[in-house]
């Protein structure tokens, strides 16, 4: 297991999928080197992110895999413990993190088919001004009934 890295603005990028990860799972702390996401306090060292990147195939779909590897992590050692009339309740933490990760999915399979809607929703200016042949025209001839020759 890799040492527990610190993560600061040297090596905290987020114009990499890593860094994206580490971002959205909230895995960074810049000024506390124990207050990771893990349940030890630890964080997540680069490879193991870039593992979870290539077991789900992007950034995005590899955040769900995170929560649920925590969620599997925090049910390990969900306790109820009362000390001094305080009460610390660590059983729902797997269930939130369960259920943050199905959220996930979700708003992002809502986000994929609706970008594949938008794509073929989408109209050029070359159907819109007629330059292909047989496109639907919006300010075309065929919509007014105009004759180009009535223009001459």
């Amino acid at each position: 297991m890799p040492a527990t890295p610190v993560y600061n603005t040297a090596n905290y990028d987020l114009s990499t999928d890593i860094g994206k990860l580490r971002m959205v799972i909230n895995d960074v702390s810049l000024l506390d080197t124990n207050a990771g996401v893990r349940p030890d306090g630890t964080f997540y060292a680069d490879e193991e992110l870039q593992v979870f990147i290539d077991l789900a195939g992007s950034w995005k779909r590899a955040v769900s895999l995170v929560l649920r590897a925590l969620a599997t992590a925090y049910a390990r050692l969900a306790v109820v413990q009362e000390m001094d009339g305080r009460k610390e309740d660590t059983t729902r933490i797997a269930d939130k993190l369960q259920d943050a990760a199905a959220k996930w999915d979700e708003q992002l399979d809502k986000a994929v088919a609706n970008a594949a809607t938008d794509a073929a929703a989408t109209v050029s200016w070359s159907s819109c001004f007629g330059f292909d042949d047989g496109a639907p025209r919006i300010f075309g001839v065929a919509q007014y009934g105009a004759n180009i020759a009535d223009a001459a």
